[in-house]
């Protein structure tokens, strides 16, 4: 938060990162060019990130000395995260993407993540009126956004395409019903379709796929089904003949790892204990 206060800073999104461990010496993504930017994936991570730790901490004192910014962001996502323009999201070895589904779903929960926040401040009208833009967000998303299977695009403009919808996870953690039933049902239902002898492909575009991500969308399931994901993560695993520290980041045909590997992210492999 000091940095996105700071001099080094002129954009009014969230910036994807302070320097490289251990050193805080200003953004590794080239903080002077546009192109190389999150803005709506950074706000959304920031939203949600103070939205989940002031509920599970019942604390706002974080939230309450960064209000400002805050605030700023979701209006950054209220303008622009419906349908988020060409950029890159935290997949960014993807590539840049128009019409982004999954990030526009990032943009919803940051926004109800901030909806939360004012809430728990007091703030009950303006915590209606941003949670009313969610909702509406949402369902404008499930109308523009579905497939004939009942699953949903990986961008508005490609029909019959996927993608692992992991940001949705958050609507059924905080239990704000954002989007039905049949949203989960028809994604898990896509996902064991499309499902690789080690992984579920993290789009229509390529084979690879994503460990931490995978287990989050395996959440969307009943108990079969996300063991049946946790089965296929666990084959990767298991078969992989480069015997590298953890890779997050691997080909689902093959268990061929990728470029990422040893990560933090794979914290992220359990966050099914948070809806215990």
């Amino acid at each position: 938060m000091r940095f996105a206060r700071s001099k080094d800073w002129n954009y009014d999104f969230a910036p994807h990162d302070v320097g490289c461990y251990p050193i805080l010496n200003g953004q590794v993504y080239d903080a002077g060019n546009i192109n190389k930017q999150m803005p709506v994936e950074e706000c959304g991570n920031m939203l949600i990130l103070f939205s989940a730790i002031s509920q599970k901490e019942n604390n706002l004192d974080f939230a309450k000395e960064n209000i400002d910014l805050l605030s700023q962001w979701t209006e950054y996502l209220v303008k622009y995260g419906e349908d988020p323009a060409n950029q890159l999201c935290t997949d960014d070895f993807a590539g840049h993407l128009s019409h982004n589904c999954n990030l526009s779903i990032k943009a919803i929960m940051g926004i109800v993540g901030y909806a939360i926040i004012l809430d728990m401040l007091g703030e009950k009208e303006k915590s209606k009126n941003y949670k009313e833009i969610a909702q509406n967000y949402a369902l404008s998303f499930c109308e523009r956004a579905k497939n004939s299977d009942g699953s949903y695009r990986l961008a508005f403009d490609l029909p019959e395409s996927f993608s692992l919808k992991y940001n949705a996870v958050w609507d059924l953690l905080w239990k704000t019903d954002l989007f039905p039933k049949e949203f989960y049902s028809g994604e898990i239902s896509r996902y064991l379709k499309e499902a690789l002898p080690y992984g579920v492909p993290l789009d229509s575009r390529e084979k690879y796929t994503k460990s931490d991500w995978l287990l989050w969308v395996a959440c969307f399931g009943n108990r079969e089904e996300f063991e049946y994901i946790v089965d296929l993560i666990w084959s990767a695993y298991n078969t992989m003949h480069k015997r590298c520290p953890m890779p997050d980041w691997y080909y689902a045909d093959i268990s061929e790892p990728l470029m990422f590997q040893n990560r933090t992210v794979q914290g992220g492999l359990f966050l099914k204990l948070l809806f215990q």
